[in-house]
Order: structure tokens, then sequence, then C-alpha cells
């Protein structure tokens, strides 16, 4: 059996696809992921990349078939700069992008490492700029119209990036950007949700009227304050954005913003839209950049956490063994696979049952008395999970079987 919302490898469900789920999205002819996890997730307290580690992490994001990274902003560092130099050099499918204050110098400073395209950032929202830049309410756009149209001369791609565009009116930001693209030069403008306060509703909103009033790509780049970064990313991609800025395991300042690895998964599984990602390896990927990043993933963070193919609670153990091989998808909307994640495994916890306990005896080969025994071992499985707080290793419950052989 075969539908758009049912393969082999996962299952979701149909309402996804349901003519009255679909009706009002306006997905753009083609949209792509602009992984910023080099400079936005590097924002993030105590995550710190060397001129290797972003190397390394730009290798992996291209293998996988990202289409945009943002190296990084060359104003920051020596290091910076030598990263995102070697990474053009490396000539990588991916295009490149850096990030850039609207000064010329930043400009110059981007076309000399041989970018693609600049992401050109300018503030917005006015109360920052009088009380947190201090400076008169139109020099941003004064300095965008600058940067930009040298940004243009020297050859790159610009997106005009309008730092807290969300607590904009839609036409407010309309407004600056078509001010902007008549006076210098624009290729694409970036509604920055930089508090992360959008709602869902109101993302689809301003893209879809941002996408209707403006003659340029508008890209969304969405923070996770509130939760949402990931669901409004994707539902920027429902109105017509043509490219969702992410990261890697959401990281980022605050709260973070949408996770690149979640975005594309749901592209292709709740929307059917194929990006060209590799899905089976953004497990690897994630991992990898969590462990260079020195952070810990927390165990049911989706496509990358550890424990969501483990099952402990009594009746999926009970249900697994008798789905796995025929009906997998019966128990799992999505199988590991898809994503590179290890198969499934039964753990031992204070939710176990008894078949839990048959099943790691036969796993281990582990021979017991009598099989009246098996709710005692699982008695003292609870227990010794509610001494310990947390699941039994192997060897624990070894040593809980010896009692009983």
């Amino acid at each position: 059996m075969s539908e758009i919302w049912r393969t082999d490898d996962y299952f979701v469900s149909p309402s996804d696809y349901a003519p009255g789920a679909v009706k009002d999205f306006h997905f753009p002819k083609k949209v792509e992921l602009h992984d910023v996890t080099l400079r936005d997730g590097e924002q993030q307290p105590g995550v710190v990349f060397t001129r290797d580690d972003k190397i390394r992490i730009a290798s992996m994001l291209a293998d996988v078939g990202v289409h945009r990274i943002e190296a990084g902003m060359p104003a920051v560092s020596e290091s910076d700069r030598e990263a995102i130099g070697q990474i053009v050099r490396m000539k990588l499918p991916s295009k490149i992008f850096v990030f850039s204050r609207a000064r010329t110098d930043d400009v110059e400073l981007a076309a000399q490492l041989g970018v693609f395209g600049v992401v050109i950032e300018i503030p917005s929202n006015d109360e920052l700029v009088e009380y947190g830049y201090r400076w008169p309410l139109s020099k941003p756009v004064a300095a965008a119209c600058e940067a930009c149209a040298l940004a243009h001369r020297l050859g790159l791609y610009v997106d005009l990036f309008l730092m807290d565009s969300s607590r904009l009116s839609a036409e407010a930001f309309v407004e600056k950007v078509r001010y902007i693209k008549q006076h210098s030069w624009v290729d694409s403008c970036s509604i920055v949700d930089t508090q992360g306060t959008l709602s869902v509703p109101g993302a689809k909103y301003m893209v879809r009227e941002a996408v209707r009033a403006l003659d340029v790509p508008v890209e969304a780049h969405f923070h996770n304050d509130l939760g949402l970064g990931t669901a409004t990313a994707l539902a920027a991609f429902e109105s017509g954005a043509s490219v969702l800025h992410t990261t890697l395991l959401g990281l980022g300042p605050r709260a973070g913003q949408g996770a690149t690895e979640q975005v594309a998964i749901a592209l292709k599984l709740a929307y059917g839209y194929d990006s060209g990602i590799k899905l089976d390896r953004l497990y690897d990927l994630g991992i990898e950049t969590g462990r260079i990043a020195g952070v810990q993933i927390p165990g049911n963070q989706p496509v990358l956490g550890d424990k969501i193919y483990q099952i402990e609670a009594g009746m999926p153990a009970t249900w697994w063994p008798n789905v796995e091989k025929e009906h997998p998808l019966s128990l799992y909307g999505i199988l590991p696979s898809v994503m590179g994640q290890p198969p499934v495994s039964i753990v031992l916890g204070k939710g176990s049952g008894t078949s839990s306990i048959r099943y790691w005896l036969e796993k281990l080969n582990l021979t017991i008395r009598n099989e009246d025994d098996v709710p005692a071992i699982l008695t003292r499985v609870k227990e010794r999970s509610l001494e310990v707080k947390r699941g039994l290793t192997t060897e624990e419950f070894v040593g809980i079987v010896k009692e009983y052989q």
C-alpha cells in the first residue's frame, strides 16, 4: 500500500493532505534551507566553534544536501575569516553566505572571501533603533541602501535581513523593503522573528502579505521563544516563503530557532515536498554537531533524541515483537531508518511489564528456575529503577536474574 501519506517507511495522518487542509496553501515553486548553525547557532551561550569545527560542520551540511550555508560573520574574528575562506575554497555544492552589518567594510570583507551571497542586517524596530542603537530613525535604511548597493556591485547575492521585523506590521515591512529596493538593490528579503513571538497564523499572514506585495523572494528567519520555531518555519513555507533559515538542533540564542533536521523531515512527511536533503543522514549530522558544540541532546528531541525509539512501557513492549517484521508502522508513524536512527529497542525500567522481562531473558539467552518467577523479577526491576531513577543496564538486569537461576 502506498499513498502520499503512507509508504513503507512512514504512516502520517491522511488529514495532512485532505483538500480542506491544503486548500489555502501557497507553496513556492522551490524551497531552500538556509542553515545558520555556524553563525546564529554559535550565539547560544557556551557554544564555541573553532575554525576546524566550522569546516567540519559545513562539510557535513553540504554532504546531506543543505542548499545554503551561512558560514559566519567575517567581522567577528580572524578565525571566522579563515574558516569562511577555507569553506569557500572547498567548492561545496551548497551556496555559501555570510552575515554582515549594513557597513561597507563588512560587505567588502564578504566579497574578498569569495562567498556567493551576503545577509545584510539592519534593525527594523524603531524602539531598538532609538533606545538600543541610539541612532537617528533614518539611519538603518540609509545604511542598508549603501551596503546593499555595494554588495550588488561586488557581485554578491543580497538578502536584506530586517532584524525584529515580525514586530512590525506587514504593511510597514513591505514599505521598508520597497524603499530600499527602489533606492538600492535587494535580491531577497528576510522576515525576522528575532524575539520568537510570531504565532503560526501570524507567520502565515505576514509571509503571505509580503509575498503578495513584493517582487523579490521572501525568506523566513524565525526564533523559538514560544516553542514554535519549527512550526512557524513550516507555516512560512505554506504561505510562499522560498527560503527557511534554520539551525541544527535548533541551536541559537535564548530558545534557539527552528531545527534544520525537523523542518527537513516535516517538509517531506507532512507536506510531500522533497527538498533533496538526504533525510537518512540527519541523525548522524545532528549527533556529531551536538558533540562538537558540547551540548546534550534531550532524549526525547525530535529526530535526534536517543530515546524516541526506545520502548519501556509494558503494552507497547508487548506489541512491538508482534508487529516488528510485518507491520511496524502500526506502532510507529516514522521508522527510525527514515532519519538514520538506530533500530527500535525495548528497555527495562519502572514502566516495564512481564513481556519485557521475557524479551530480555530470551535476548540474553538467560534461563530461570521457574516461569512463575517472571513477576518477581519484574518487581525487582521496578524497585531498582525507582532506586536509581533511570532505566536498568544489562548488567543490572543480569544481576537480578542470577537470584532466580
